[in-house]
């Protein structure tokens, strides 16, 4: 599953526009008092201005076993979540390694390295190791409405979990974490998952309002 553009919602567009291109180095590809665009690796990050946004969680995947690498090159950039002590997280039935940290807004960002997805040089990275966006969370009550509307749309895999709290779904090369809001927080946080609007293009192409999934022809 391709994430090639996603759209969020910010009260800060100054402030997500230092972070990502000055704390982070991506590409800026417009911006404007409205909105603010960035290149992620072959997916495009964009905010548009909103009086008042909530909390999302959305992931970036890096190269397979470059997560150390990342996070030494992430060091005095950001201030890294925590997990039971550690900054660097083992997803074990994922085959994956992740580090979490917040952007301007306070949104959970998550660099994840999976062992089937890409490869690069274990010791070196940069902005531009980044290889695309992976995930995004998708807070709901309601699960089951949310899958059968991605079905509708086309059918899509569960990559795990299930439908009463948590499941992800999707494949390694893009995700939807989809969440029971009154059931889960967001890990490492513990934050609250919130119905948060965003639009997504890509094999899904679609905006999420007030908890709906409207399809964009």
């Amino acid at each position: 599953m391709k994430i090639e553009k996603l759209i969020l919602f910010s009260s800060n567009l100054k402030g997500q526009l230092h972070f990502y291109e000055h704390v982070l180095g991506f590409e800026c590809l417009q911006k404007s008092a409205t909105e603010v665009e960035f290149r992620i690796g072959n997916s495009i990050l964009a905010f548009h201005y909103k009086e008042k946004s909530d909390l999302y969680h959305f992931a970036f995947n890096i190269p397979a076993f470059s997560v150390e690498a990342a996070h030494r090159w992430l060091t005095g950039k950001v201030d890294f979540l925590t997990w039971e002590g550690e900054d660097i997280l083992l997803f074990k039935d994922w085959k994956a390694q992740a580090i979490y940290f917040k952007d301007a807004d306070g949104n959970i960002v998550e660099f994840i390295a999976r062992d089937a997805v890409g490869f690069q040089n274990e010791n070196t990275f940069s902005t531009k190791s980044v290889l695309n966006i992976s995930e995004i969370g998708i807070g709901s009550t309601n699960i089951p409405e949310i899958v059968n509307a991605l079905n509708a749309i086309k059918p899509i895999t569960l990559f795990d979990g299930n439908i009463e709290r948590f499941c992800a779904l999707g494949d390694e090369e893009g995700l939807f974490i989809v969440a029971n809001s009154n059931l889960k927080t967001w890990m490492p946080t513990g934050d609250t998952i919130m119905t948060a609007d965003f639009e997504i293009y890509g094999t899904y192409n679609f905006s999420f309002n007030n908890g709906k999934i409207n399809v964009i022809l």
